[in-house]
């Protein structure tokens, strides 16, 4: 995985982000692939936790992919929760009212 970071963590997986700006189509689509293959090493009844930590903008593709991995971890019994958004990108996921679909942590680290 080239995109993002995978670790293992009690109760669960954490994603970080290797890159800053997530707006290319085909970076996308390989970070929506990536992102399913950590969902699936995921067991039913623990969490997937993506860490927006260095992340500052990302493109609504992304967004929609989101949406999906979302539905895809509720099917499996994951918990699927972001933490460490800017303040840049939480303003997309509310103003596209995806804050209420997915499980925001405010501050929090994927140690806590």
């Amino acid at each position: 995985m080239k995109g993002i970071e995978v670790s293992k963590q009690d109760g669960g997986v954490v994603v970080r982000f290797k890159a800053v700006k997530l707006t290319d189509d085909d970076q996308i689509l390989s970070l929506s692939d990536e992102l399913r293959e950590a969902l699936d090493s995921v067991l039913s009844g623990e969490r997937l936790l993506i860490d927006f930590q260095n992340v500052e903008i990302v493109a609504s593709m992304l967004l929609g992919d989101l949406v999906l991995l979302n539905k895809a971890a509720a099917r499996q019994g994951v918990s699927l929760q972001f933490c460490r958004l800017s303040s840049d990108v939480m303003r997309v996921i509310s103003t596209c009212q995806l804050d209420r679909l997915f499980d925001i942590l405010p501050d929090a680290s994927p140690d806590e």
